[in-house]
């Protein structure tokens, strides 16, 4: 590999390379080789030591730089070592050819005795351990400072940190001995915790005379304790919903399709409603839906209910009812209709912007970081109700914990800095009970999303997070880039790509897998400054809603790529939903719409398999307005006269229905949810059908496992 640098004054000349390893999994820390000057073959001969822990999948990060005296360092090159390849006690030489199970927590406690100290030291007593869930903390010595003298810091067992510890300034020299010693820091290693779970601090405690700092004392937590629920199968809190629900669906289906007899637990089917964005249009729209289905008296045969965007709007005031489905939905709608039709700019009034401004700095002040996105929540409740709601999304546990409705379950996306949303993108889930991850099988409690974790463990609890922010963060219109954009505007899209997106490569490692899991040892070589400067722009978004991570310190098992219900980010591409559930073995229909319907879509397509009782049967209701043009009601004509009222614009950019209007006049409001309404009334046969083809596939393979 021959390795060049490109000069300020354009003169091409041979690289001054250094090498930095990574080991994330077994330290915190990343080192680095010295630089070789001036060659295009470098070499380095230095060693470099881990403690590996085999349960995790430990992945080796080298990168190969280029040193420059007045610019950035270059990064050349990357490579991504899986360091499962290795045997133990073999030596090898590689050639780069350019959980569900939990790891252990540790809590580390030190406690310091401040009183001597204050007499000699002003400022902070510095404690620091990289890696951990503090990271640094501090003990003040001012003679005024309140006597705080024990602190804790939450890390990996194993992992190979260090304890470091910066002394304060000196207050009075003459109180000072003779001879103190004059060192500023101490760095110890957390690899001498004894067997009995306590480190000596002699060097400190030198430095501090001899009795001013006790032993730092360590426990640990087993996955046991785990606050985060590490599982690729349903909570106790839903399993005990469904079982409630089931009654309810089972009394429906039994009704709507006049069934002779009733169904057994294990022939109900599961029937879900799942709704798209679309902001103040998608929130009227859903209205329309629902009341659609409940006129057919099928409301009760739903069991859950998912939503992103605006209809996250239309289910947070629907679920503030705790029997809303057993009601009639005109009540709900007329208040949908005044809010909707209500006049925005009060919302920007100055008695709004106080309230917003207090909102903001109560959150700050519980301990919740504030965004745009934030302002945004607050603004949708103005928008949305009439005073500030404290209602919370666990407060809707009151209305499914007795099965009376559907579970609602809340999307978000979650995306990751300089990647375009086309990139990567990971669902999160959001129900009554949990906020889950599914990619990782890792939920936690609802009133908990927001509070601090470490490695599994809630470590700082702040209060819940109110609906309003919720609603800000589910609306997900901030986190779209220009990328997005281009995507649905060109064809062009691998050009862009190619040149805001680092290039990785497989590379023959010269090292056979001897285990299927095995990871495929790659390359990445990174761009040039002008691609950066590409992906910062083409990839930066507006604002974003940002929320702690409660995978924070997980690290991924060595097995978990066997685990059948992950998948590696890049199959995260949710656009492709087809492709991505039939790579994954997800058993879903093809949804395929014809060149020639998408100019003139129908009101109801249904996607099924008939050879495969596995596959669900699903129904697809675009936004759209066919048959409506003419009839007023299903089989129902309308006359002259009524013409214009079935001449509604869904779809141009001069409708008044596109995603930009927040505001609709109740007449558009009226008509949008008649339309809706409409379509599923007009479809009412394909509802049944379906509804009746789900029973029968539920007694198949009822069937089918008794015979088995």
């Amino acid at each position: 590999m021959a390795l060049y640098k490109q000069s300020s004054s354009y003169t091409v000349t041979e690289s001054d390379c250094y090498v930095t390893l990574s080991l994330p999994t077994a330290s915190s820390d990343n080192v680095r080789t010295a630089t070789v000057h001036n060659t295009k073959n470098p070499v380095w001969n230095q060693s470099f030591c881990y403690r590996i822990d085999s349960r995790i999948k430990n992945v080796l990060q080298l990168k190969i730089c280029d040193e420059d005296t007045f610019t950035r360092d270059d990064e050349l090159y990357t490579v991504l070592f899986d360091v499962a390849k290795l045997h133990p006690g073999k030596t090898s030489r590689v050639v780069f050819k350019l959980n569900p199970k939990a790891r252990e927590l540790s809590c580390v406690e030190i406690k310091v005795n401040t009183k001597k100290l204050k007499r000699l030291y002003t400022s902070d007593l510095i404690f620091a351990i990289k890696g951990s869930y503090e990271g640094m903390q501090k003990i003040p010595l001012t003679p005024d400072s309140h006597n705080r003298n024990l602190i804790r810091f939450h890390c990996i067992k194993n992992n190979q940190s260090n304890l470091e510890v910066s002394l304060p300034k000196k207050w009075e020299w003459s109180k000072l001995k003779e001879n103190a010693e004059s060192l500023t820091s101490v760095t110890l290693p957390l690899t001498e915790v004894a067997a009995q779970g306590k480190i000596s601090i002699e060097e400190l405690q030198k430095i501090c005379y001899g009795q001013n700092v006790k032993d730092a004392k360590v426990q640990y937590f087993r996955a046991k304790d785990l606050d985060v629920r590490l599982a690729n199968e349903l909570s106790v809190a839903e399993k005990n919903f469904l079982r409630k629900r089931r009654k309810y669906v089972a009394a429906a289906v039994k009704k709507t399709l006049q069934l002779p007899e009733d169904l057994q637990d294990d022939e109900v089917p599961v029937v879900a409603i799942m709704t798209t964005g679309g902001g103040t249009r998608s929130f009227t729209a859903m209205y329309g839906s629902l009341l659609g289905l409940q006129k057919l008296n099928l409301l009760d045969s739903i069991t859950y209910i998912a939503g992103l965007s605006g209809t996250t709007w239309t289910m947070a005031k629907l679920y503030e009812d705790a029997y809303w489905s057993q009601k009639y939905l005109e009540e709900a709608i007329n208040e949908a209709r005044k809010q909707v039709s209500k006049c925005k700019i009060k919302c920007f009034s100055m008695d709004c912007l106080k309230y917003y401004y207090n909102e903001l700095k109560q959150r700050r002040q519980e301990g919740h970081d504030s965004s745009f996105i934030d302002l945004w929540g607050l603004v949708i409740e103005s928008m949305l109700y009439d005073e500030k709601t404290d209602h919370t999304l666990s407060h809707q546990q009151v209305a499914v914990n007795e099965g009376q409705n559907p579970l609602p379950i809340y999307l978000a996306i979650s995306l990751k800095d300089n990647y375009s949303a086309q990139d990567f993108k990971e669902w999160l889930e959001f129900n009554p009970y949990e906020v889950g991850n599914l990619k990782y099988g890792a939920h936690i409690h609802t009133e908990h999303f927001g509070s601090m974790f470490f490695m599994g463990r809630l470590m700082k609890k702040l209060p819940e997070v109110r609906m309003c922010f919720m609603l800000g963060m589910w609306s997900s219109i901030f986190s779209l880039d220009f990328m997005y954009f281009w995507h649905l505007s060109s064809s062009a899209e691998d050009f862009w790509c190619k040149w805001t997106q680092d290039r990785v490569e497989d590379i023959d490692d010269t090292i056979l897998p001897s285990r299927p899991h095995e990871l495929d040892t790659r390359v990445v070589c990174a761009q040039g400054q002008l691609s950066r400067f590409l992906r910062e722009v083409l990839t930066g978004r507006p604002t974003i809603a940002e929320y702690p991570n409660f995978l924070r310190g997980f690290q991924m098992h060595d097995e978990y790529l066997n685990n059948k219900h992950f998948s590696t980010w890049k199959g995260t591409n949710l656009d492709q939903f087809s492709r991505y559930a039939s790579k994954q073995g997800i058993p879903f229909p093809r949804m395929e719409i014809s060149e020639e319907d998408r100019e003139n879509l129908k009101e109801c397509y249904v996607f099924d398999d008939a050879e495969n009782t596995d596959v669900p049967t699903v129904l697809f209701f675009p936004l759209t307005n066919d048959t409506f043009k003419k009839y007023k009601a299903p089989g129902e004509e309308r006359d002259p006269t009524e013409m214009k009222e079935g001449d509604i614009d869904v779809s141009s950019f001069l409708s008044p229905f596109t995603t930009r209007e927040v505001t609709f006049s109740e007449e558009n409001f009226d008509r949008l949810v008649k339309l809706t309404e409409y379509n599923i009334l007009n479809n009412e046969d394909k509802i049944v059908k379906a509804l009746h083809a789900a029973v029968k596939q539920r007694k198949q393979q009822k069937h089918k496992q008794q015979s088995c």
